[in-house]
C-alpha cells in the first residue's frame, strides 16, 4: 500500500489497472466454473441421488456463479475506466468501492451458502440413502431418484448404499407370480462392458459419461451377477464412499473460489480506498 500512497499518480493508476485485470481472470473463473456445471448434465443427476427432500438444485448454484462472474467482468470495465481518466476521480473510485463492496457481499453469501449446503447434504446420507433404496428405488413416481442411482452405480461402479444387501427388499418386490427367482440387484451392480471411450474435446470433458449410457449396459456374466454370496460379477462395495467424495470434491471446489474471489475484494477495497486518498489530496 506504500507504493500506491508515496509513489506518482500514474503508478497508482497502473496499478489499478493491473489489479482489474487480475480481477478479470476472477470472473472469467466464475463463469467457468458455473458453466462446467450448467453444461455437465451428470452433476445435476448425481445430486438427484444424494439431495435431501426440500434441498436447493445445484443450478442455481451454478447459475448464481455466471451471474456473480458476469457482475465481476462489468465492475472490471468500471476499474479499469477509473483508472485511464487523466486525473484520479474520488466520485468515481467511491462508485467503483461500493461496487467491490457489493460483490464481496455476494460472495461471502456464496461461500457460506455453500458451506450450509455442504453440511445439509452430507449429514444422514448414508440412513437417506438406505431409506430412499428401500421405499422409492424403482417405484412409481420417483424414476427421477431411480434413473439417478442407476447412473451413480454405474458410473462409480458400486452397488447399494453401503453394501449389496441394501436390496433385499427390492429383490423381495421383483420375485414373478409364478414363483421363478426374480433379479437380486439392478443391472447396474453388474459389471458390465463399457463400449464407449471418453471423448477428449473441450465438450467430452465437460459432459463426461452419458448419463442415459447405462440403460443400453449389458452385463458380462447376467448369472454370476445375480447369484447369492459375494460375485464377481458383481460390484460388491457400496455407493455412500463414492457419491459422498464426489459432492465433497465439487463443493470443496466452489468454496475455494469463492474464498478465493473474497479474497481478491478485500485487497480491491483497501486499495481503492488507499487511491481515494491520493485523489483527494
Amino acid at each position: 500500500m506504500a507504493i500506491v500512497c508515496d509513489n506518482t499518480n500514474k503508478c497508482a493508476k497502473a496499478g489499478l489497472i493491473f489489479f482489474n485485470l487480475i480481477f478479470w481472470a476472477s470472473g472469467a473463473a466464475l463463469i467457468l466454473l458455473g458453466a462446467s456445471m450448467l453444461l455437465d448434465q451428470g452433476q445435476a443427476v448425481l445430486l438427484t441421488a444424494v439431495a435431501s427432500p426440500g434441498m436447493p438444485p445445484l443450478l442455481l448454484v451454478a447459475f448464481g456463479l455466471v451471474g456473480l462472474g458476469s457482475v465481476v467482468l462489468v465492475v472490471g470495465i468500471l476499474g479499469c475506466f477509473a483508472g485511464l481518466v487523466e486525473q484520479l476521480n474520488k466520485c468515481l473510485l467511491g462508485t467503483y468501492f461500493t461496487f467491490l463492496f457489493l460483490v464481496f457481499a455476494a460472495e461471502v453469501s456464496l461461500v457460506v451458502a455453500t458451506l450450509l449446503f455442504r453440511e445439509q447434504t452430507i449429514s444422514g446420507l448414508e440412513s437417506r440413502l438406505r431409506d430412499r433404496l428401500h421405499n422409492q428405488f424403482n417405484r412409481t413416481g420417483h424414476e427421477h431418484f431411480s434413473d439417478a442411482y442407476n447412473f451413480a452405480q454405474y458410473k462409480f461402479e458400486c452397488c447399494g448404499a453401503t453394501k449389496v444387501q441394501d436390496y433385499e427388499l427390492w429383490a423381495k418386490m421383483q420375485q414373478p407370480d409364478n414363483g421363478q427367482n426374480g433379479p437380486r440387484v439392478p443391472i447396474t451392480c453388474c459389471m458390465v462392458q463399457k463400449t464407449t471411450t471418453p471423448d477428449a474435446s473441450m465438450h467430452g470433458m465437460l459432459m463426461g459419461i452419458d448419463i442415459d449410457e447405462w440403460r443400453t449396459a449389458r452385463p458380462v456374466r447376467s448369472d454370476l451377477c445375480q447369484s447369492q454370496g459375494v460375485s464377481e460379477a458383481r460390484h460388491e462395495r457400496g455407493c455412500l464412499q463414492p457419491l459422498e467424495d464426489w459432492f465433497k470434491d465439487k463443493s470443496l471446489l466452489v468454496l475455494a473460489v469463492g474464498l478465493a474471489a473474497s479474497l481478491l475484494q478485500i485487497l480491491g477495497m483497501a486499495y481503492t480506498a488507499c487511491l481515494c486518498k491520493v485523489a483527494g489530496k
